[in-house]
């Protein structure tokens, strides 16, 4: 589907000689993380409210120096998140990821770095979260 299409479209931007090796995986259903995953995207269609009933998978074999990223708009820690931490490895939280997105944005368009601090205070206030 469009997400494979997504992922394959990405992977073409890292192929060639001087960049690293890529391989992207959609995993659905009952699954296990990769061992040799460097970078872990949660990026599901769950909404926030729903999440409590989403679990999280098995991180048992995920490597602790992993970087596990959860897209999802919360400002709480995810039950995705937690268990990562748990294994030691390194969590992002997708509203991080979202304030970094526009700040580069707002480099991009106007040369301006950006505050980040108040970027996330206003978009919690915007959110109510």
């Amino acid at each position: 589907g469009r997400g494979r299409q997504l992922i394959d479209s990405l992977i073409q931007r890292f192929e060639g000689d001087e960049k690293p090796d890529v391989a992207c995986h959609i995993l659905e259903g009952s699954y296990e993380l990769p061992e040799d995953a460097n970078i872990i995207v949660r990026a599901t269609s769950v909404g926030v409210a729903e999440s409590d009933v989403s679990l999280p998978p098995s991180f048992r074999v995920c490597r602790p120096e992993a970087f596990v990223v959860d897209l999802e708009m919360a400002d709480t820690m995810t039950p995705f998140l937690h268990a990562a931490e748990a294994r030691g490895c390194r969590a992002i939280q997708g509203i991080d990821i979202w304030i970094q997105r526009a700040a580069l944005a707002m480099k991009t368009w106007t040369g301006k770095d950006a505050d980040r601090r108040v970027m996330r205070e206003a978009l919690e206030e915007f959110l109510m979260i």
